[in-house]
């Protein structure tokens, strides 16, 4: 779904974020959003389209509104949907399927194939600082999405006993060869690494000269 046009389209998921031992992890902590009309299950760092824009889990409030799909008569539609409640639940499984668009429908609600935590792995950059700098959540929704484009069009385009490797697939391994402790493909991992050094010596050269 575009939140901007309110068309809805479906799309294949290419790959997940996480391997499959995370997908068996256990005491997964969760946020239960429950709105009108449904339930919502998320960890806090995932983003969530809301009313105000993309937002983490963490930060929704009873209140607010969010953003997903309705069936009426003439077929499904972009839907508002009011938070009703919110509690912690524990889980088991980690997942972010990412697609090409960046977006899917989960509990009929619109997420981002993202999450914020990889605000707090740049050193220099207070959290107010980096959203400001990147216009927002939104701003970093788009920049991961930046990032990701070689690895959702190797995923989208080539054969896949050519993206079963760790390269093109999350894997356990990645945790101990990447310096983000992550198990995502490496392919996103190390332009991720590049960007986030960059951004780190451009406000040390900025702390250096004031």
């Amino acid at each position: 779904m575009d939140p901007s046009t309110g068309s809805i389209f479906s799309e294949p998921v290419l790959f997940d974020f996480h391997d499959t031992t995370e997908h068996v992890l256990q005491n997964v902590v969760c946020k239960q959003i429950m709105y009108q009309g449904g339930t919502l299950e998320v960890t806090e760092n995932h983003l969530v389209m809301t009313s105000q824009g993309w937002l983490p889990a963490g930060e929704i409030l009873p209140g607010m509104v969010l953003i997903g799909v309705g069936k009426t008569e003439a077929g499904p539609n972009q839907s508002s949907y009011e938070v009703r409640k919110i509690a912690a639940v524990t889980r088991t499984g980690l997942y972010a399927h990412v697609t090409f668009s960046g977006m899917l429908i989960v509990d009929g609600i619109l997420l981002s194939s993202y999450a914020e935590n990889a605000v707090d792995m740049i050193n220099y950059y207070n959290r107010t600082q980096l959203l400001s700098t990147f216009g927002g959540y939104a701003g970093f929704h788009s920049l991961q999405h930046m990032f990701t484009l070689p690895l959702r069009l190797a995923h989208r385009f080539l054969p896949a006993s050519f993206v079963d490797n760790a390269i093109f697939k999350p894997h356990p391994g990645n945790q101990q060869r990447s310096r983000l402790k992550l198990s995502a493909p490496l392919l996103v991992q190390y332009p991720g690494i590049v960007g986030l050094q960059i951004l780190d010596w451009w406000q040390w050269l900025q702390h250096r000269w004031q």
